[in-house]
């Protein structure tokens, strides 16, 4: 509800000069504002919360057809988010709805380092299980995704 009231969308509109400063014809040419709920897990801990954001985030946004939504969800939280936490540098994953905007699903994977979604060990886990050939058919990445990010520094 915070991205529809006037104080926020005010922003845009009369930005300040502050936000000019971190206006995408500063810092990019493209804007996006995607708007998600978190979905997986059920929430996080305070000890979790509390952590400083991890090294390299893997974000991925993606579209399954309506009628498979219901399995790609259970697929999704009991078998592929839980094969890539196993895998060494994977920290932890977490999925999204989107609230505003498209494609309707988000998911973060928090990494120690820029190469485990390219080690063999997370290559084996996205295949570990039959379903997931099928499922991953189905879905459509939207462009750019996955992604991976580099934190460069602590605020």
């Amino acid at each position: 509800e915070v991205t529809r009231t006037p104080e926020f969308t005010k922003i845009r509109e009369q930005p300040t000069e502050w936000s000019k400063k971190a206006s995408p014809s500063v810092i990019g040419t493209n804007f996006a504002r995607y708007t998600y709920r978190q979905i997986f897990p059920n929430g996080v801990s305070p000890a979790v919360a509390d952590t400083d954001l991890a090294p390299v985030l893997q974000i991925g946004r993606m579209s399954v057809p309506p009628e498979i939504d219901a399995e790609f969800n259970d697929w999704y939280n009991t078998i592929y988010i839980p094969g890539y936490e196993t895998v060494p540098g994977c920290i932890s994953g977490r999925r999204y709805v989107a609230v505003d905007g498209q494609p309707n699903y988000g998911t973060v994977y928090e990494l120690e380092h820029e190469q485990v979604s390219e080690s063999p060990e997370w290559l084996k886990a996205r295949d570990s299980n039959p379903k997931s050939a099928d499922i991953r058919a189905k879905m459509t990445h939207a462009q750019g995704s996955p992604a991976v990010y580099k934190k460069i520094f602590q605020l």
